[in-house]
Parts: structure tokens; sequence; C-alpha cells
């Protein structure tokens, strides 16, 4: 963490940003710091399935965050004031992960009589925090890309076409983005389950699983497309205003297309139970160099719908490679548990 922010700091200093875009940045890397050492006992709260922590600490510290932040505002019209308000949320989220924390190790940490594991603090051997940093820097990459990819209509629709524009996309990819924080918490919510049956070679059940895991998040972006198909323009214009309706065709496209990515929900249980991040980066790398041309082509032909369809098209290719490669590691993983048990 004191890395990452030392080289945000460096890389601030030598872009010669102005002192209010300096401050917003370091401010924003201490937020980032703050909820990585949050993340930290996430992970191991994860690992011992205490998900009620997790989701305590996340609706703090969203909520707090948004408060904060909309109170500085107001008072004093900063941007500065703005990301420090932010930066508070994360902070008392942190204050209640550690105390969090604490109580687990009283409640559970020596509780042997009841068959709990205890819960273990951070490993502090160099060599084995040397191990786990080259086994999710592939990960970091990943995130990177795509991170990248959702940024890429934007940069292309603002170069092809105007500003408006640009808004209007933002405005249906943002409703994109709360279906996705449901989604992504059903899978982090049995991801330490399928690692288990996965490193364990129970296949059957780990299949059975990650194939419901799938259904449910597909269903879930299924709904929501109905949902928008049904009170698209009466839900834009609640959450923004009527000026925005027109996006609702685009909107019901992209969220088509986001319920068609999230088939490849099976592979990326395959990918995180397995731990082949290189292979994820590869993917969403390969995804990347797809989606490129094609949005270049369809947005600089049909301008915002151009942008829904080439969604639609990343959706389906990175679908398509993530379960094939699922496929692929399954049945190889099969063949190898039986060739050392007929050995």
């Amino acid at each position: 963490m004191v890395l990452a922010l030392s080289i945000i700091c460096a890389i601030t200093a030598s872009l010669d940003f102005e002192r209010q875009t300096a401050l917003v940045v370091l401010i924003v890397g201490v937020m980032k710091v703050l909820d990585g050492v949050s993340d930290v006992h996430f992970g191991m709260w994860q690992r011992h399935e205490h998900f009620d922590g997790i989701a305590y600490a996340q609706m703090l510290n969203g909520a707090l965050s948004v408060i904060i932040l909309a109170a500085l505002v107001v008072m004093t019209h900063s941007i500065v004031w703005a990301a420090v308000g932010a930066a508070c949320g994360s902070a008392v989220s942190l204050g209640y992960v550690l105390l969090r924390h604490l109580w687990y190790k009283k409640e559970f940490g020596f509780e042997e009589k009841h068959g709990i594991e205890q819960i273990r603090q951070p490993t502090q051997k160099a060599a084995r925090l040397w191990q786990l940093t080259m086994l999710t820097l592939p990960l970091a990459f990943a995130t990177g890309i795509t991170a990248l990819q959702a940024s890429v209509p934007r940069y292309m629709l603002k170069g092809f076409c105007d500003t408006r524009t640009v808004g209007l996309y933002a405005v249906a990819s943002s409703l994109l983005v709360l279906i996705s924080l449901v989604t992504q918490a059903m899978g982090e919510a049995i991801l330490p389950r399928t690692a288990a049956l996965y490193q364990s070679g129970q296949l059957r059940r780990f299949i059975k699983l990650a194939a419901m895991n799938t259904a449910t998040q597909v269903s879930v972006c299924m709904i929501c497309t109905g949902v928008f198909y049904m009170f698209g323009e009466k839900l834009i214009s609640l959450l923004f205003t009527p000026e925005y309706v027109t996006v609702v065709p685009m909107l019901i496209i992209m969220s088509a297309g986001f319920a068609l990515m999230h088939l490849g929900a099976f592979g990326i249980s395959v990918l995180y139970a397995g731990r082949k991040f290189k292979t994820q980066a590869i993917l969403i790398g390969f995804t990347l160099l797809v989606q490129l041309p094609v949005a270049w082509i369809l947005i600089e032909r049909y301008g915002i719908w151009g942008a829904a369809w080439a969604d639609l098209v990343r959706y389906a290719v990175f679908m398509l490679a993530v379960n094939a490669h699922a496929i692929w590691a399954v049945q190889t993983y099969q063949n190898s548990e039986f060739k050392s048990y007929a050995s």
C-alpha cells in the first residue's frame, strides 16, 4: 500500500499538475490505500465466509462517503474537500473493519470446541508476500484492462460525436454498473466454496454450484432487461431527466449484451477457483484487441447506436472466450485426476 501511494506521489509530481488537481489525486490515493487495507481483511473474512462483516463495512463506506461528500460540496463548493469527504467514508469504514476483526478474533479465534477455524493475521513473511504478489500481479493488469475497456466507447464517442452523446452513453452504462454490483456480490459470495471444491478435485459439485451461480446472474440481467424494456422511460425520467429517455433503446441492447456476458460467469468461476490470473489477463487483453476495431468502425458509422452494438460484441466475445477456456481447463483437470487415480 505504501509503495502504491509512493508511486502515485511520484507520478503526480512528474506530471506537473495544478495544485488543486495534485491534491485531489493524492487524497484519492490515500482513500484507495485505506480501502486496500480493508480489502485485506475482507479476503480473510471471505475465506471463512463472514460475509456479514463485509456487507456492513461496504454499506457504511458507501453511505458515509456520499453523505459527507455531498455535505462538503454544498458547504465549500470545492472538489478538494469533496475528495476529503469520500476519503472520510473509507477511513470510518476501515475503523469499523479493524474493530470487527478484533471481535471476530475474540469470538471465533479460540472456539475450537465449535470446530471454527482460527482467523489468522496476515502473514509477514517476505517470501510468502512476494509469492502472493507474483500470483496476483496479472489480476492487477486484468483489472486495468477491464477499466480501459469500459472507457473505450466514451473516448471514441468523444472523438466522433459530441459531449452530449458521451453523456447519453454514460447515463445508459451507469445503470449497468448497478447490475454488476449485484452480480459481482453473487460471485464473491460463493468464491471460497467454489475454490475449495475445485482445488480438492470435487469437480461435479464445483460445476453444479458454478452453473447455479451462472443461471442466477443471467436471470438477474434478463429481469433487468425486461424492466428496461417495459419501464425504461419512466425509470430514466425518475433517475435523471426526461431528456435522457432517448437512451432507452440503447440501454436495452447493452443490458441484453450484459446478460450474454454473464453466461461467462461459469468460466470466471474456473479462472478464480483455479487461480488462473495470467489466463484471465490474456483473455481480457484478447477481448480488448477485438473491441478496439469493432468499436472504431461501428461508432464512426452509427454513433451511440454503434457504441451499444460494440458493447454487445465485446460481451459476446469475452463470454465465448472465457467459457471455451473453462471447458478445456475442466476437461484437462478431469483427465489428470483420472490418470493419477489409475496409476
